[in-house]
């Protein structure tokens, strides 16, 4: 993408006196965020050429954006937001006055300390201190302080990483076996929380994070909650390149619930469980660990690639769970800063996602997974190939040569790796235990 010009990240507040937005001649343009007080309703990106928008101009924009999340908050049926599983039902967009009217719907929820649950944080690292610091400064900003925060030092005993989990007060954990899902499980088997909580080095949570999780998780069938997760900056052609035209880690404005019936629907064609969030921001019962076990420690960055998230996920709705989506659970991702880095993360999300489609065949005998493999994952990268190629690849999709390479790859990461590990056993939390 030559001549890449960096775009702007804009958190505007609709509950603030009106405000237009300017140009900005250094930028192509701004990702505009729609907030209602601590609430995500909508986005809109806006090229330099559209700019500069008066407040009223800016006040049609946000009403266009956030109508589908105010409706479902406000009227709900209607306005879900729609699984795989079915077609949206139609519906009209309500006739709603003044945002100040919906203050009651949108504010922060508040839960009595007896029933909201306690929060164990798990961040995993490895080589990043300054990442980690700026994201420990941002949970000890939280409006609620977890039960505790675990930092799992991945693969090395690192001084300075262990300085600064000191120096916040946080709990340091080492952890020498290289591998995403090894640390989160160190971390779990650390934690003393009734939901275990994780986060990413390379993420700042929203000031509300661990109050928004508590009150998800008063929905006695939440088994696992994932959130919203927004770019904390898109400078780089890497980082626009992953949010805007691979997709990014966003799920939309609206709540999803994924179930049962998206579940047995799905399963012949291979449920598409990363749907369900991004592990940067997701948090499950202790109990439903204890039941399902720990993450495979076959999958996850440093093994397999990735989708050790999302095979737990798998393993949770086949055990007849439920997991939620709520987009009022935010935090800020820092997205890989060059396309070097971006095209090794495809290659990376590409095998493990093979080497996942396999362990969830080996463990559940789900054809699905099998069909998706051998024949979506393959149509889908030669669309791809041909929709570049009759464009004379003016909209080359970044990183599909890697994400091919990184799907050959995780076949035969699998089989060198099928008899390793798995899902280790996870204890229940003893009655001395809070």
């Amino acid at each position: 993408m030559s001549g890449f010009r960096p775009w702007r990240v804009v958190h505007y507040h609709l509950d603030r006196a009106g405000e237009g937005l300017c140009a900005d001649a250094g930028t192509a343009g701004a990702l505009v965020v729609f907030w209602h007080r601590d609430t995500p309703l909508g986005q809109a990106l806006l090229a330099n050429d559209e700019l500069p928008l008066t407040a009223a101009a800016m006040s049609e924009r946000a009403a266009a954006s956030v109508a589908p999340a105010v409706g479902w908050r406000v009227v709900g049926q209607g306005f879900e937001a729609p699984l795989p599983v079915r077609r949206p039902a139609p519906a009209g967009l309500p006739n709603f006055g003044a945002l100040a009217r919906l203050a009651a719907p949108l504010q922060t929820p508040a839960l009595a300390a007896e029933h909201a649950e306690t929060v164990s944080v798990v961040i995993c690292t490895r080589h990043r201190p300054s990442a980690l610091e700026r994201c420990l400064q941002s949970l000890q900003a939280c409006d609620e302080q977890p039960l505790e925060i675990i930092v799992v030092d991945n693969g090395v005993d690192d001084p300075a990483t262990r300085a600064i989990a000191e120096r916040f007060g946080v709990r340091w954990v080492a952890e020498l076996r290289v591998g995403l899902s090894f640390a989160r499980n160190t971390g779990i088997l650390a934690s003393r929380g009734s939901v275990v909580a994780f986060t990413d080095d390379d993420v700042m949570v929203h000031h509300t994070w661990i109050t928004r999780l508590q009150a998800a998780f008063g929905d006695p069938e939440a088994a696992g909650v994932t959130g919203l997760v927004l770019p904390a900056s898109l400078t780089t052609e890497a980082e626009w390149a992953f949010e805007h035209t691979l997709g990014g880690f966003g799920q939309g404005f609206r709540s999803l619930r994924f179930g049962p019936e998206f579940f047995s629907t799905l399963r012949p064609w291979g449920v598409p469980v990363w749907r369900i969030g991004a592990g940067a921001c997701m948090a499950v019962r202790r109990e439903v660990l204890s039941r399902v076990g720990g993450f495979d420690e076959r999958l996850g960055a440093g093994t397999s690639g990735c989708s050790e998230d999302s095979e737990l996920w798998y393993r949770m709705l086949a055990a007849g769970l439920t997991c939620l989506y709520d987009p009022a659970v935010v935090v800020h991702h820092h997205h890989r800063g060059s396309v070097h880095d971006l095209e090794r993360q495809m290659e990376a999300y590409a095998r493990g996602h093979v080497a996942a489609l396999c362990v969830q065949l080996e463990r559940h005998g789900d054809w699905g997974n099998l069909y998706r493999l051998l024949v979506a994952m393959p149509a889908y990268y030669l669309r791809l190939f041909v929709r570049d190629a009759l464009t004379a690849w003016r909209t080359r999709t970044p990183g599909l040569l890697a994400q091919v390479r990184g799907y050959l790859m995780g076949a035969v990461y699998y089989l060198e790796h099928r008899h390793d590990g798995g899902a280790p056993a996870i204890p229940a939390l003893r009655p001395e235990q809070p």
